[in-house]
């Protein structure tokens, strides 16, 4: 797609802002080496342009490429290359990453998919309201992780408002 862009990042605030500074099909990661116990992880996303495409999330409880949590937002219904890419549907996911072949093409369009992909992710939670984000808002995400009891709970804030709110979810995969 010739409307798709070079990857474009900045950071602000000591590292812990980060901007997509151009439209793109790009991800990116920060990864550190500290291990944490339960974590409370809390942030803004803002969609900071006309475009609302594509996902919006995170990544969390990171072991390598092939595992790790994503907690992955979608703004519409999209079903991009016929019946490749079968369902993108709206609404928040939280998602296990447990890979049997690393990055790769599977890999990408299993995270794509809406449904679980034996081998590649597995759907933990799906927002049943199918709430979309907008561009030009700011929304709160709060994660609860206490890895030792497999407990997960993902809200989404709108100002005061809960957009999403998953309740705690359980898995010890990670």
């Amino acid at each position: 797609d010739a409307t798709i862009k070079d990857c474009a990042w900045a950071t602000a605030r000591d590292g812990t802002e980060i901007r997509q500074m151009a439209y793109s099909n790009c991800t990116s990661a920060l990864l550190g080496k500290d291990q944490l116990g339960p974590v409370t992880y809390t942030g803004t996303m803002f969609a900071n342009n006309e475009n609302c495409a594509g996902y919006m999330g995170f990544i969390f409880g990171y072991q390598h490429d092939s595992k790790f949590y994503v907690v992955m937002w979608r703004h519409k219904h999209y079903n991009w290359g016929g019946n490749l890419y079968r369902g993108g549907l709206k609404g928040v996911q939280l998602k296990l990453v447990n890979s049997n072949t690393g990055p790769s093409a599977d890999m990408y369009h299993a995270l794509w998919h809406t449904q679980s992909t034996p081998g590649q992710v597995e759907v933990l939670w799906h927002d049943p309201m199918l709430n979309s984000w907008k561009c030009k808002q700011a929304y709160q995400w709060i994660i609860h992780h206490h890895p030792s009891r497999g407990a997960i709970q993902v809200i989404i804030k709108l100002e005061e408002t809960v957009i999403a709110d998953s309740g705690e979810i359980y898995d010890n995969t990670i």
